[in-house]
């Protein structure tokens, strides 16, 4: 794969071959991409990129559907397993871990992003930072650990599952986005959480010990480091405190309804 001559004497006949000639072709470029990605390490440092842009120079000349499989197959099994060895490390900094999750997903041109089978893999990478915030900050003392996605093993093309762990840590791949795309932080994690949940978020135009204010559905709320704050009930007394990310879900959905009953009072 990293010959790219191959691509190169291939692509001007994509549309010359018929399917019967051109798919075992492609079939065997698949082969050899899953290949190289199987060997790829996920590092803290000095990620190795090459394996995936060999992989991505192929869109628009292989099968996108296949290109999505061989991520799935080849590279996903070791990213989440990297994802979750460094969630468990003491002393996770979990902005850190956001600007990696970031990173890699800024890698991946939007015609693999729209994949179903690669969206499923970025979603549950997010499922798994929201359980690991929730129990960092005394949620989800009693859940289980998400599970592992599985790994597609139906139609063509032929996959290994061949992967290989190794420790993540927070290297965003380098050239792969601009500056502004891997900026994620515990503000943007949280923005991605309310567009799924259909919630608001957005800053006010307020402070709290200098730190930005945020709407997040019906509650206010700050960040600071690994962990979320949230403003007492409206009409109750209290400080602000450290919330999970279950306990401010509920505050953002629970407190409209509070606020309606108490206008019809």
């Amino acid at each position: 794969p990293k010959d790219r001559s191959a691509l190169e004497v291939l692509k001007p006949w994509r549309l010359v071959f018929d399917p019967a000639n051109w798919e075992p072709l492609m079939e065997k470029v698949l082969v050899r991409l899953e290949r190289a990605l199987g060997d790829l390490d996920v590092r803290p440092d000095g990620q190795d990129i090459g394996p995936i842009q060999d992989l991505i120079v192929w869109i628009g000349v292989a099968p996108i559907v296949g290109l999505a499989r061989v991520l799935d197959a080849a590279l996903f099994p070791q990213w989440h397993r990297a994802l979750r060895d460094w969630l468990r490390a003491p002393g996770c900094d979990f902005s850190e871990v956001l600007q990696w999750y970031q990173g890699w997903k800024a890698l991946l041109p939007e015609a693999l992003r729209e994949q179903g089978v690669v969206q499923k893999h970025l979603t549950q990478g997010l499922e798994v930072m929201k359980f690991f915030m929730a129990k960092a900050s005394g949620g989800a003392e009693e859940e289980d650990e998400p599970p592992f996605p599985s790994v597609a093993s139906s139609s063509p093309p032929p996959v290994d599952d061949t992967s290989c762990a190794s420790p993540a840590a927070a290297a965003t791949p380098p050239a792969a986005a601009a500056a502004d795309e891997v900026s994620l932080s515990l503000s943007d994690y949280l923005a991605e959480v309310a567009g799924e949940e259909g919630l608001v978020f957005r800053p006010k135009k307020a402070l709290h010990n200098g730190k930005q204010v945020y709407q997040f559905g019906a509650a206010s709320i700050y960040v600071e480091r690994n962990l979320v704050y949230a403003a007492p009930k409206v009409g109750q007394a209290g400080e602000w405190r450290a919330v999970s990310m279950d306990e401010v879900l509920n505050l953002a959905r629970i407190a409209p309804a509070a606020g309606a009953a108490r206008k019809q009072r």
